[in-house]
């Protein structure tokens, strides 16, 4: 039923989004960040203007972090910092 699949991740509709750039959720669903960093650098998530820091990294550390967070419909997310092969996914949720 739809009450049972509605937090499930719906991956087959899942959209890649562009690093450094504010977007507002148009459904309920997760954001999905992932780094890769060989340098002093950090990344952060931010979802509704809180703050969730993704990795921090000392120098000559080869550092590979991801985070999943679940954003509601009318969030607003953006992931920056200068780190290396940046992604960030939205997947929404099925029964949305």
């Amino acid at each position: 039923s739809s009450i049972k699949s509605y937090c499930t991740p719906n991956y087959s509709n899942k959209v890649v989004k562009a690093w450094n750039t504010l977007y507002t959720a148009e459904t309920d669903g997760y954001v999905y960040v992932s780094i890769d960093a060989y340098a002093s650098n950090d990344a952060t998530l931010t979802i509704n203007s809180i703050a969730f820091l993704i990795g921090v990294f000392g120098p000559g550390n080869n550092c590979f972090y991801s985070l999943c967070m679940p954003v509601a419909k009318g969030d607003t997310y953006r992931a920056y910092g200068g780190v290396d092969s940046p992604t960030m996914i939205f997947i929404p949720m099925k029964g949305v």
